[in-house]
């Protein structure tokens, strides 16, 4: 009789024992391109082991109840990416869990113009639209518009294309005003303007003739 109860017990209370669920799934993430994203997921009632399943190419991972993957830096074509895991051989048992995720990529970045530009005696320097160009290969795309009002202050929008990188990861901006026509160019780093950075200032120095004059103006870029 002892031994039919002991059975009996260890049948009623194994399902138990060897029941696994997911604790925390999957989740979608979104970077912007060159940025690297990173899915976790974890098991209660682990160890198991697991297979991710990443743009259909199979990765096994080790024994845990934790996992954890980390993209390379996203590129456009990564975009819609699916990233899948599998859980099996479970301890105490061999329940298969599948959790799956989409990797979202996007390729530009808005950020907010502000800032001033005026003389040290005060005058304006300039009241009008400042056009701001990307440069795509060989040729120059608009990157959004910005204006200097008639106090002197900057107000507009900077659109940042992270595919239109050079050789070295880098982009090329374009200033300039129409009338007298005056264009500046320089090379700045993706990474100032990306989400989570602290964005970028740019710094001017005007002169102004008879007499001299002088001012170092800012115009800021906020992600």
């Amino acid at each position: 009789m002892k031994i039919f109860i002991l059975a009996a017990f260890l049948m009623i209370t194994a399902p138990f024992l060897s029941a696994q669920t997911i604790a925390h799934p999957l989740t979608n993430q979104t970077v912007q391109v060159g940025q690297s994203a990173t899915f976790t997921m974890s098991v209660a009632g682990g160890p198991c082991r697991s297979l991710w399943t990443i743009a259909g190419a199979e990765k096994y991972g080790a024994l845990a109840s934790a996992f954890t993957y980390t993209t390379p830096p996203a590129t456009a074509a990564m975009n819609g990416q699916k990233i899948t895991i599998q859980l099996y051989s479970c301890t105490g048992g061999n329940t298969n869990l599948y959790s799956n995720a989409v990797l979202t990529v996007t390729t530009s970045t808005a950020l907010n113009v502000t800032g001033s530009l005026k003389f040290d005696d005060a005058t304006i320097a300039y009241v009008g639209a400042l056009s701001v160009l990307q440069m795509s290969g060989t040729t120059w795309v608009s990157a959004g518009g910005i204006n200097l009002d008639a106090n002197g202050i900057f107000s507009g929008f900077l659109i940042v294309d992270h595919s239109l990188v050079d050789a070295k990861g880098n982009i090329e901006l374009q200033f300039g005003i129409a009338n007298p026509p005056v264009y500046v160019s320089q090379t700045f780093a993706l990474a100032q303007f990306q989400q989570g950075s602290t964005g970028l200032t740019i710094t001017w120095v005007l002169f102004k003739k008879a007499p001299t004059v002088t001012k170092a103006a800012g115009i800021a870029f906020t992600p």
